[in-house]
């Protein structure tokens, strides 16, 4: 009997053990970047209402102990057992194509006619300055490969057609590079099969870039497109998915710009340059060759479609700023005083116009002086 009542407390005791030891092992890191959800987690918020019980229960979840290696191992079987994609930010379409997570539609509200508004505000601000005002809307890939959805999935984009509607009543210089990827995708791979699923890869860039630079040149002649010969042109085997330690095996195009020694980054000089504390990303870029001097400087509004790929643009003006644009676009008196630019382009994602990239109250509160 006593042997029995041992081995029910032994396994009382185990079982408490690895009940508690995910807790004991939280993630208790400050402005952790988790690479299975591709974001910033939240950090331990304040205990001074009823209403944070939600925030903290959203903190244990995610940083439990072993949540990663659990979500890891639970995607890797899935998929092996079932040909099943089981993955905070990737579900597979058709064909073997693989795309970010289905949302829910998206539906043309007050939020939207809210951010058009900025927008008027913002080129106002900047003709006043006498400068340029570019935009440069880009597609998810749902946009461009639609007939690899997910079976079942119905996907329509009539809230970015109403939104650009709007824009264009308005008078904003803007171009949608989605007929021009759509057309290209008909014979190239202008977004990854399966690697980078939420962005177009190096020959996508290449293309969408060109339709912008095509743009200004309507009003500074001396900027041209770029050439393929620019560049050195390689592939990359892919072997994980992007953010993610999903194996798989894909080919990625990189572009490598030639006659680097031109360009001198000269970030540094700007460290104390203010950006929103979550969106932080910024660079700075001279071009010291030749024709540069017959060129206009550039302050750029971009996300993650041109982050880390400046060597598509630096080329292309006296002088390059990038700027991460969620939130910081509302800020862009404070750039401009800096910087001083000829022309300041706002590039978007369609996917991140929302209150999560671009504040409603931000939006709301936004005075240029």
């Amino acid at each position: 009997m006593n042997k029995i009542k041992n081995l029910k407390i032994f396994f009382i005791i185990l079982i408490s053990i690895l009940m508690f030891l995910p807790l004991l092992f939280l993630n208790r890191e400050e402005n952790y970047i988790s690479e299975i959800d591709n974001k910033k987690l939240e950090n331990f918020p304040e205990i001074n209402s009823l209403s944070n019980i939600k925030k903290i229960n959203n903190y244990i979840d995610d940083r439990i102990g072993g949540r990663e290696l659990a979500i890891e191992t639970y995607t890797a079987l899935m998929n092996r057992a079932f040909n099943i994609l089981v993955h905070p930010t990737y579900t597979y379409g058709q064909e073997g194509h693989v795309f970010f997570s289905m949302r829910d539609e998206i539906n043309y509200s007050e939020y939207h006619d809210l951010f058009v508004s900025s927008i008027i505000e913002i080129r106002d601000y900047v003709e006043s300055r006498g400068g340029k005002f570019y935009m440069m809307i880009n597609p998810e890939k749902t946009s461009v490969y639609t007939e690899y959805l997910p079976s079942g999935v119905n996907y329509n984009r009539t809230w970015i057609e109403q939104l650009e509607s709007k824009l264009k009543l308005n008078g904003i210089n803007y171009i949608d590079n989605t007929e021009l990827l759509k057309e290209k995708s008909k014979t190239e791979y202008v977004y990854d099969k399966i690697y980078d699923s939420g962005h177009w890869n190096d020959l996508g860039a290449f293309y969408g870039v060109n339709n912008l630079l095509s743009n200004i040149n309507n009003d500074f002649p001396n900027v041209k497109t770029l050439e393929l010969s620019d560049f050195d042109i390689s592939k990359e085997i892919q072997t994980t998915l992007k953010v993610s330690r999903f194996n798989i095996y894909d080919e990625s195009p990189v572009f490598t710009l030639k006659n680097e020694e031109n360009y001198v980054d000269i970030t540094d000089r700007y460290s104390n340059l203010e950006l929103n504390p979550n969106f932080p990303t910024y660079s700075v870029t001279v071009n010291n060759s030749k024709q540069s001097e017959n060129l206009p400087k550039a302050l750029v509004f971009q996300g993650s479609y041109l982050n880390g790929r400046e060597k598509y643009l630096k080329s292309r003006f006296s002088e390059y700023i990038a700027i991460h644009n969620y939130q910081n676009i509302f800020n862009v008196d404070y750039y401009y005083d800096i910087f001083n630019p000829d022309i300041v382009v706002f590039e978007v994602a369609e996917y991140t116009i929302n209150n999560g990239y671009f504040s409603e109250e931000y939006m709301k509160n936004l005075e240029l002086t």
